[in-house]
């Protein structure tokens, strides 16, 4: 199973539904489901499909064509896509990242985070990570909200994730042919 230093999912497989608070104030509703067994991973809002497979790279897809990422994207996921692997979130102290843990509680299954931002300490911010599903379930800071719904197991014993569709596909037909 694929670490996600200590806080790899109780199961192989997640999908959840992604809601973002866009830079206009509008909210997106998207779809995402991850396999940390295979390190295959697809995320769909309201204008695209990105997908990635370990063997085949990256792909975006809209409703009229779909295209392979080239360059070195090595890690890279949409930013929504980060609440399903929390060592990712800029949080954690390392040398590039901008919010510093200020103070931890538990709540039940939560453990509720508030964050600090390093160029301007007076910017507060707040994330949720559920230690039933080991994802961060919210990330909200001043310009942008992360939120993810709807967590739930999905099968890894039956097929990987599928190539990228020529169009997206609803959340409920798509939560993996695994």
């Amino acid at each position: 199973m694929l670490q996600t230093v200590g806080m790899d999912s109780p199961t192989s497989a997640l999908s959840a539904t992604v809601e973002t608070l866009d830079k206009f104030g509008q909210w997106v509703i998207g779809s995402a489901a991850v396999n940390y067994e295979t390190d295959e991973w697809r995320f769909q809002d309201e204008t695209c499909t990105w997908r990635h497979n370990p063997r085949a790279g990256w792909t975006l897809s809209n409703e009229v064509v779909t295209i392979p990422a080239s360059g070195n994207r090595e890690g890279w996921k949409p930013e929504a896509l980060k609440l399903f692997f929390p060592a990712e979130l800029p949080i954690w102290g390392r040398e590039l990242d901008e919010w510093l843990i200020a103070n931890a509680w538990a709540d039940g299954d939560d453990v509720h985070l508030t964050l600090l931002y390093l160029p301007d300490p007076d910017l507060v911010a707040s994330a949720i990570i559920s230690r039933r599903w080991r994802v961060v379930t919210a990330f909200i800071t001043p310009w942008q909200e992360w939120i993810l719904t709807d967590i739930m197991p999905v099968s890894a014993a039956s097929t990987p994730i599928q190539p990228a569709a020529m169009e997206p596909v609803p959340l409920q037909e798509a939560l993996f042919e695994l």
